[in-house]
């Protein structure tokens, strides 16, 4: 008996880690309500026989909170980003455009993989490049980026295949080094 209220809250913890709505109390006051992800998802037909709206919600709060496999979310990678900026008026800029940004792909990405038009691909690249344009200080130029191809994705109106790291990098110029 000394053992079961550990077990309890261990499978508590464990729920209310998955919540199921991305929660306003943890810093996510710019993210949209409920409300527009449950729109989202109720206007892909399709999309809702594979996976049930709660766990559609799960999946969009994973994406902006991160969860067990991957713990840095979208709210992450924006404060990151943002902290990584000179000045209030960059920073707010900044701010914005990856909430947009979030607030574009998210919601596409947590569908069932078979339905999504933005994968997990695309995310680890994007973030990738993300992480490189602070080191270059480029953050700007390569959120604007992201922004358009993410619109493209969903617009189709750029093949998937376009999407892979080099687009967000600057090219290395090995012809000049000395061996």
């Amino acid at each position: 008996m000394k053992y079961l209220t550990p077990v309890v809250y261990c499978i508590v913890l464990s729920i209310t880690a998955c919540s199921s709505v991305p929660n306003k109390k943890n810093g996510a006051s710019k993210i949209p309500p409920e409300e527009f992800f449950i729109t989202y998802y109720q206007q892909d037909i399709p999309h809702q026989a594979a996976l049930s709206e709660r766990d559609y919600l799960m999946w969009v709060n994973r994406f902006y909170f991160g969860w067990g496999l991957y713990r840095r979310g979208w709210m992450q990678a924006t404060e990151e980003l943002v902290d990584s900026l000179p000045n209030a008026y960059d920073k707010q800029r900044a701010r914005q455009l990856m909430l947009d940004i979030g607030n574009l792909i998210g919601p596409e990405w947590a569908k069932n993989r078979k339905y999504r038009l933005i994968n997990t691909r695309h995310l680890g690249i994007w973030g990738d490049a993300i992480n490189a344009a602070i080191v270059r200080r480029q953050q700007m130029a390569t959120l604007r980026t992201i922004m358009n191809d993410a619109t493209a994705l969903l617009k189709k109106t750029i093949p998937d295949q376009l999407i892979v790291t080099d687009r967000y990098h600057p090219q290395k110029n090995f012809e000049s080094a000395e061996f």
